[in-house]
C-alpha cells in the first residue's frame, strides 16, 4: 500500500495525530484557564461579601458599645428585624452645683432591616443611616418566621437573616417583659449578605452579642 506525505515529508496520518494532539493542548488549557478564572471570581465575590459582612457587623457592635441604653424592647410592630435600644437617663455634673444630677433624654437607638425598593433584598439601618453598601443586600425569610420558633441549630444553619430579643435574664431586673422589653438581654444578630445581582453568592454569618444595661 502506498503512504500518502505530506510535502514537508509527513504523513497523513502523523499529521492527523499531530492535529488531535495540538487540538487536546488548547483544550486542556482553555479549560484550565477558564476554571483560574472562575475560581479567581468566586474568591473575590466571597472575599468582598464576607469583607461587607465584617463592616456591618463592627457597625451594630461599635452602635451598640457607644450607646448607654437603659434597656431594649422589639419595636412597635413586633417585627423580629427590628429592634430598639432606649436610653431615658442621663447622668450630668451641674455647671452650678456640681453636684451629679440625672437628665431625661429619651433617646433611641434603631436596628432594623427594611426592604430594598425594587427587589427581595433588604437593608440594614442603624437609625435612619444605611449600613450596607448598595453592591450588597440582605436576604430576609419571606415568610417572617420568628426565630423563637427556630431551634438554635436550625437558627444558625438557616440562611436567613434576623435581629430579635434572643432571651431576657433575671425577671427581677426585666421590666415589662410581656412587652419586649428587657434590661439585661441577649441581642441575637445574623446575616445573610449577597452580591446584587449575584444570590448564588450568599454568605451566613452569625453574630451573638449580649447587651447588659
Amino acid at each position: 500500500m502506498k503512504t500518502l506525505k505530506t510535502n514537508s515529508g509527513f504523513s497523513l496520518m502523523e499529521l492527523l495525530a499531530y492535529i488531535a494532539i495540538v487540538g487536546l493542548v488548547i483544550i486542556l488549557l482553555t479549560a484550565t484557564f477558564t476554571f483560574v478564572i472562575k475560581t479567581y471570581t468566586d474568591i473575590n465575590i466571597k472575599g468582598r461579601v464576607y469583607t461587607e459582612a465584617n463592616y456591618i457587623m463592627s457597625s451594630i457592635l461599635s452602635a451598640t458599645n457607644s450607646f448607654d441604653a437603659d434597656y431594649v424592647r422589639t419595636c412597635e410592630d413586633n417585627s423580629y428585624n427590628c429592634i430598639e435600644l432606649v436610653k431615658e437617663d442621663e447622668l450630668i455634673i451641674d455647671a452650678e452645683s456640681g453636684v451629679i444630677k440625672d437628665k431625661k433624654v429619651n433617646e433611641t437607638l434603631i436596628i432594623q432591616l427594611k426592604q430594598h425598593e425594587g427587589s427581595d433584598g433588604y437593608d440594614l439601618f442603624i437609625n435612619n443611616t444605611k449600613i450596607n453598601s448598595d453592591a450588597f443586600l440582605l436576604k430576609v425569610d419571606p415568610n417572617q418566621t420568628d426565630p423563637h420558633d427556630l431551634d438554635p441549630e436550625s437558627r444558625e444553619d438557616d440562611a436567613y437573616t434576623y435581629i430579635h430579643i434572643n432571651s431576657c435574664f433575671d425577671k427581677n431586673q426585666t421590666i415589662n417583659n410581656d412587652n419586649g422589653i428587657c434590661q439585661d438581654a441577649v441581642i441575637e444578630i445574623k446575616l445573610s449578605i449577597f452580591r446584587v445581582n449575584q444570590t448564588h453568592n450568599e454568605v451566613p454569618y452569625r453574630f451573638i452579642n449580649r447587651i447588659t444595661f
